[in-house]
């Protein structure tokens, strides 16, 4: 029997997971998204650090990407320009599933750093 993989305590939390928007989800990938929030005291550089979910399509944040105290960041599984608080997947199909998934976030060295899982 193997253990689950131990979760390392970061600042950065999921806030919100839309995992089912209104409609065919193919048509509103933009609607479909996870957002995270740094609930530290200090700017957390998340660059490197990914997101995956429980079928192992990984989306990467880029370099620079630097999220402040007490703001969010939402990652919209559709394309866009990213900015200082949406980013785009790039996905031309759903990624989170809209019965169960988890999302997991490590950082830049592979730790697991969250897992989350919903409707189980």
């Amino acid at each position: 029997m193997s253990h689950p993989e131990k979760v390392h305590h970061s600042p950065l939390a999921v806030d919100e997971i839309r995992n089912d928007p209104v409609g065919r989800d193919v048509k509103h990938l933009d609607e479909e998204y996870v957002r995270f929030e740094n609930t530290g005291d200090d700017p957390l550089d998340i660059s490197g650090w990914t997101v995956e979910n429980d079928a192992g399509e990984r989306y990467e944040f880029p370099e620079g990407t630097v999220l402040e105290p007490g703001f969010h960041l939402t990652l919209h599984t559709g394309s866009g320009a990213d900015t200082e608080t949406d980013h785009y997947w790039g996905s031309e199909k759903p990624v989170w599933n809209n019965l169960e998934d988890s999302v997991f976030v490590r950082d830049d060295t592979g730790t697991l750093r969250i897992r989350e899982t919903y409707n189980k």
